[in-house]
């Protein structure tokens, strides 16, 4: 696509877009090699308690013989200990909460059935009430409780991987997916004797891969029953009738009777309730708090049915979660309450509560309502849990566990203890050794880890094992748990001292691979911006800089080769050599530009632009961290056309520079707003309503929006007032009759019947959304009708451009691109408003009506030039089209212009750096059963919609040529970007926004985490990765919307062309 027969080629234009893909495809990997390539390795060897000396090994048996793991996905630590008021339970429980005492602390018989009993009004009621009784009463008597802190709460997989094998897994496994083993690793059901395994379809199978069917077993139920619009309980109560019909099982079946009483076994038992009920509902509603309460009674028939089937004290109960929960129901936003899980041991090897003499924490806002002070409380971290486990049962610790062994919950023997922590290290060491061994073996000058250095010869670490080991021996129990300690510190810094040895040698190669990319997409804008008639060769080989970059390559390469390195290390450095070796053949090009070519204040005033452009991608990418920057650069923007647009242009767009300034402002308010939004349908219909008022507006009135202006050039009585010379001259001119677009009538009659069943959909969505959000607020689940009204909407809707709006060219002349694109804007507003949950319409609304104004002053500033670059002499009724021109400085605004406006698309309504910003609950109104792909794809259908209405304006304008035939304006009318920019090469823009893409990923590259939160990692990773892919996205985006707009012809492309 050329604008106005520019004589560039197709390969040529997409040229730097090309080279630009592949280098940032290759380079999105590279933070995986830099920061997060896989923890995973595979020590051979497995350590427990009882063989962890093996001179002296430990022959009196664990502490218990058998676990259960119950999970509970999605509980909030806070919501199973503290009270809550009485009135917030749910109806059905209420009525248990009686008694004289100020808090209920009693159970809830009617947890199963959740019928509404029957009792007399006058009844006292206590104010508040525990929801998690049971559970409160292990933690203040026969067991244990406190808070485990998870690293990873964005998804269930990473939070149960924590748990069950001990790892916090790398980032690079969860991109693969939750569902499935990106990575082959071990766990407590690979070590167990047996295991049993009951819960969602997500979690319980991915830790049956590996496993023989003889040794574990495990069900699930079907995924359609993973239903956000019914009773999430029936799940867990699944779960519960497993494990009961299990026992009946094992009490008529020797054989597993058998393997249920074998010591080391493991029950894992998932409940997904509650996790489906936040996300419906949110943590703090009664239906949340009721789940809690069915969970809890679910633990207490656990504990009851394995005290009636084995009687023998040999069990050992873990009761905790995968993660929490913010209180709008998402688990990866940042909310402290997504890390805080409930834990609760009790049983065989843990220690029974301690009554403490004062208070045993501070009062904060998060506990002071517990009513637990007095009890010893144990913080631990997720991974802890793993070695803890492995210890009351005595299996083997699972091979690349990195928690410490929480040694205050393990009730045993003090040689036992000691041992314990010997296992745990020595597993923890194994890994580190794997990676040392491996380093050695293809390392021409390895460095090892200095804590762990050993004599040649000698593993890593065997000095201080057989000391530790010695120390057991002797019976100096505490002081070997101690020395494990240590050795476990030394051995996890190690580990990453190793995991991050190549990182220096990396991170130069892709920060120069970034700094030319850069430098060859500025030459590439040089290339654009020489004359047409310019004999400056676009290539010519540098032979002094070119022998300078492939000397350098070949001595990273030789170090790669001797150091055995990965093949990606070479394709990093082969991918920066190459865009070094290109740029060499284009450095003749920057002389050219500067002085004494280019006077010096014309250079100074270009660094100027570009300095400010660089303030503006700074703030940007400071933005991606806080939202309300945005705000600041909308209200920026808004002053640029009043501040720095030609006077002339202002006083002749005084109606659209003031209507700019209002929607950016407008704009810029939804910044300020949070991100946190509860449902409000009165506000989707609202937005809805304006949509469709508008929609009205053009269908009833389209020569206001969709003709184009009345330049003086086509309205003769006016033209000849300014012009005539006589009064004869006055008077023939005005007798001229005003010029029409030529074909204007030709396709409006079917793009007026598209638009009417567009407006139809519109209406139609906003009464379905309405009805869905009332059936789902009401608990009735959706109603059939709506869910085939608004799948037909959005299909219809969408269809209409495609089957009726959208024209062929006729008699030479194709449709002219505003009538296509306010078919797209009405395609998607039904999208907006049966997705949306509270003010995204109205966002929808004010968004697109600022990317439309943006096209309107950029075609009317490109005209107002051309017009005033006429000479004295030109035919002023009738002039030639302007020639396609070459870039020029303004050029860069507009594509910085598109690169912001494209990222205020994704902040407007919420962050897309965190996907958690984009509810689910809208998405029911289409999809009530858990289908996480295809809610997925309605999300992302709605991410889209507003870049898709920017690049096709974009599209319109460096498409179009520029209006030839107007003096300045004189109507107020702002129509829909009635002319273009007469670009010699319409990517232009584009370059200078993958350029601004690329400052962004040079500096998000910088700011990549490793450490802290999971929100803050994933963040990170998100912001590179974006900025990354951004340019690949901006043309994939402008080639579609290209397409949808077609290849104009215009009457003023066809009058140049017969002149």
């Amino acid at each position: 696509m050329s604008g106005g027969g520019g004589s560039s080629s197709l390969l040529r234009q997409l040229e730097f877009f090309l080279i630009s893909l592949v280098f940032h495809l290759i380079f999105t990997w590279s933070i995986f090699d830099v920061y997060f390539h896989s923890p995973v390795v595979y020590p051979s060897p497995r350590f427990n308690a009882s063989h962890a000396v093996p001179q002296a090994p430990w022959t009196d048996g664990a502490p218990a013989e058998r676990l259960v793991l119950i999970v509970a996905d999605g509980l909030r630590a806070d919501t199973l200990f503290k009270q809550h008021p009485t009135s917030t339970l749910p109806t059905w429980a209420q009525p248990n909460v009686r008694g004289t005492e100020s808090v209920y602390e009693g159970s809830y018989d009617n947890a199963f059935s959740r019928h509404t009993p029957s009792v007399s009004n006058e009844d006292e009621q206590p104010s508040h009430a525990y929801v998690g009784p049971f559970l409160r009463g292990i933690a203040q008597g026969p067991g244990r409780y406190g808070v485990s802190h998870t690293h990873v709460p964005t998804e269930s997989r990473p939070g149960h991987v924590a748990l069950i094998a001990g790892m916090y897994e790398d980032i690079s496994a969860v991109t693969k997916g939750w569902k499935v083993n990106p990575l082959a690793f071990d766990s407590l059901l690979n070590q167990s004797t047996y295991a049993f395994s009951y819960g969602s379809p997500d979690i319980v199978p991915m830790f049956a891969l590996g496993t023989t069917e003889d040794k574990m077993e495990w069900a699930v139920y079907d995924e359609e029953a993973e239903d956000f619009t019914k009773d999430a309980v029936e799940l867990d109560m699944w779960v519960l009738a497993q494990m009961q019909e299990l026992m009946e099982r094992g009490k008529t079946n020797k054989t597993l009777d058998d393997r249920l009483r074998a010591p080391g076994t493991v029950f894992f038992l998932h409940l997904l309730g509650l996790d489906t009920t936040g996300h419906t509902y949110r943590p703090h509603s009664p239906e949340y708090l009721g789940n809690t309460i069915v969970v809890d009674a679910i633990a207490r028939e656990v504990d009851a049915l394995f005290e009636d089937y084995f009687d023998d004290d040999k069990t050992a109960f873990l009761f905790t979660a995968d993660h929490g929960m913010s209180r709008k129901g998402n688990h990866g936003d940042g909310d402290p309450d997504n890390t805080r899980t409930p834990l609760v041991a009790w049983g065989a090897g843990i220690p029974p509560a301690q009554r403490l003499s004062r208070r045993g924490f501070a009062y904060t806002e998060y506990d002071k309502h517990w009513d637990l002070e007095y009890y010893a409380r144990t913080d631990v971290e997720q991974a802890d849990l793993t070695p803890l486990m492995a210890s009351w049962i005595g299996i083997p610790v699972p091979a690349n566990a990195e928690g410490h062994l929480p040694m205050s919950l393990l009730d045993a023997p003090p040689a036992y203890r000691a041992r314990a922590a010997l296992a745990t290290a020595r597993q923890v060491l194994e890994v580190y050794r794997v990676k040392h061994n491996d380093r050695a073996a293809r390392m021409a000058h390895f460095q090892p880890f200095p804590a762990l250095r050993s004599e040649p010869g000698v593993q890593p670490g065997e000095a201080r094992i057989q000391d530790i080991a010695r120390a057991i021996e002797q019976g100096d129990f505490e002081n070997a748990v101690e020395e494990c300690e240590s050795l476990m510190h030394d051995a996890l810094a190690g580990a990453k001292y190793l995991h991050q040895y190549d990182a220096p040698i990396l991170s130069t190669v892709v920060v120069l691979g970034y700094v030319g990319l850069f430098l060859y997409g500025v030459s590439c804008l040089l290339v654009y911006a020489l004359p047409t008639e310019s004999r400056t060769p676009t290539r010519r080989v540098h032979y002094t800089a070119l022998t300078i970059v492939m000397l350098s390559f070949a001595v990273v390469w030789s170090k790669f080769y001797l150091d055995s390195a990965p093949m990606m290390y070479f394709v990093y450095s082969g991918a920066t050599g190459l865009i070094w070796m290109l740029l060499s053949t284009r450095i003749h090009l920057f002389p050219a530009f500067l002085p004494p070519h280019v006077p010096w204040p014309q250079v100074g005033w270009a660094g100027l632009y570009v300095a400010i452009c660089v303030v503006f991608l700074e703030a940007a990418m400071y933005g991606y961290l806080h939202r309300l920057l945005w705000l600041a650069i909308v209200l920026t923007m808004a002053m640029i056309p009043v501040m720095l647009f030609p006077m002339t242009w202002k006083e002749g767009h005084q109606v659209a520079v003031v209507v700019w300034v209002i929607v950016c402002a407008a704009t810029a308010w939804f910044m300020s707003l949070p991100t946190d939004k509860e449902e409000s349908v009165p506000l989707l219909s609202l937005g809805g309503g304006l949509l469709l008022i508008i929609g009205l507006c053009v269908y009833i009135w389209p020569a206001a929006f969709l003709m184009p202006p009345d330049y003086l050039g086509r309205r003769k009585k006016m033209y000849a007032m300014m012009h005539a010379k006589t009064t004869d001259e006055l008077t023939a001119l005005s007798a001229l009759p005003d010029d029409k677009e030529e074909g204007a009538d030709t396709f409006w009659p079917r793009t007026r019947w598209a638009l009417l069943v567009q407006l139809v959909c519109l209406a139609t969505s906003i009464g379905v959304t309405a009805t869905a959000a009332s059936s789902l607020a009401a608990k009735q689940g959706l109603p059939r009708t709506s869910q085939v009204l608004g799948w037909a909407v959005l299909l219809c809707s969408a269809s209409a451009p495609f089957v009726l709006g959208f024209q062929r060219p006729q008699n030479g002349r194709s449709q002219p691109l505003r009538e296509r694109i306010l078919l797209l804007v009405f395609a998607f507003a039904p999208v907006y408003v049966i997705l949306s949950l509270r003010d995204e319409v109205l966002f929808f609304l004010c968004y697109t009506l600022l990317v439309l104004l943006w096209g309107h002053m950029e075609a009317e500033l490109a005209r107002d030039r051309a017009v005033m670059a006429r000479g004295p002499q030109a035919n002023m009724l009738h002039p030639l089209t302007p020639a396609p021109r070459p870039m020029q400085l303004d050029d860069v605004r507009l594509g910085l212009f598109y690169f912001l406006l494209l990222n205020i698309g994704f902040f407007g309504t919420g962050n897309v750096a965190s996907i958690s910003s984009f509810y689910l609950s809208p998405v029911y109104r289409l999809v009530p059963v858990f289908q996480p792909f295809l809610m997925a794809l309605l999300l992302v259908v709605k991410l889209i919609v507003p870049f898709i209405l920017l690049s096709s304006v974009l599209m319109a304008l460096c498409l179009q040529a520029v209006e030839p035939r107007a003096l300045p304006a004189a109507s107020s009318r702002l129509a829909i970007v009635a002319s273009g920019l007469g670009l010699r090469d319409v990517y232009m823009p584009l370059v200078v926004a993958a350029l601004a893409g690329n400052v962004l990923a040079l500096n998000f590259f910088f700011a990549i985490r490793d450490e802290g939160s999971w929100l803050e990692i994933g963040q990170s990773i998100t912001h590179f990765v974006m900025a990354n892919l951004m340019q690949l996205y901006m043309l994939a985006i402008a080639s579609f919307s290209g397409w949808l707009l077609g290849r104009p012809t215009t009457p003023s492309t066809e009058k140049s062309k017969t002149s």
